[in-house]
């Protein structure tokens, strides 16, 4: 593998409109492939990874090759994600893009980068060094199922607590966020050889 670079950037990755803000913040080279940041987001939000994604950058969509075509007729400009590097969309300081996650509960993140930084020891892997409140289960109704579902798991008298406790376990507490859980999981992701942008 060839080495990597050594410009890392903290980029904040936030879930929009969620109040309180839920986000992480990570350590990335600025040369990672998307679809490795696909599973950099994965693992510091806490999703499973169940549902198709895509990034959006000046109303470019990058997606996975092996995302179905959804037959927009042209009409949305798609490029492989796998060909495209965080730096490169995110080429100015406090420079913004979005993800989306499972296209039915429609999670869209802001992803921004905050800072650069070319003399901290090399990254072995992705590092996230802050971040508040827990990921929303998954299939739980978009921002507002989440919140609906916060408010009746909040009254043990609602006709659809029983239910939900079920759904989302006794143990739930989304005020949580466990940095060493977070880096534990960014860990499993190993960086390729730098993607050479021509």
């Amino acid at each position: 593998m060839s080495e990597k670079n050594n410009t890392i950037i903290q980029v904040k990755i936030s879930l929009l409109d969620s109040e309180p803000e839920i986000f992480r913040r990570v350590l990335v080279y600025d040369d990672t492939q998307l679809d490795v940041m696909h599973d950099v987001i994965q693992c510091a939000m806490g999703w499973d990874d169940y549902h198709l994604h895509q990034f959006i950058k000046n109303k470019v969509f990058y997606v996975a090759d092996s995302e179905p075509d959804f037959g927009f007729g042209g009409m949305q400009k798609e490029k492989s994600e796998s060909e495209h590097t965080i730096g490169e969309l995110l080429s100015n300081v406090r420079g913004k893009m979005k993800y989306e996650y499972d296209f039915g509960d429609s999670w869209i993140h802001e992803i921004k980068r905050e800072k650069l930084s070319e003399d901290l020891s090399a990254l072995k892997h992705p590092v996230c060094i802050e971040g508040q409140y827990a990921c929303p289960p998954e299939d739980c109704g978009g921002l507002w199922g989440y919140y609906n579902s916060l408010d009746i798991l909040a009254d043990p008298k609602h006709p659809e607590y029983e239910e939900c406790l079920e759904w989302w376990g006794k143990d739930f507490d989304d005020k949580h966020f466990d940095p060493d859980a977070v880096n534990k999981r960014l860990r499993s992701i190993k960086y390729r050889a730098p993607l050479r942008v021509l």
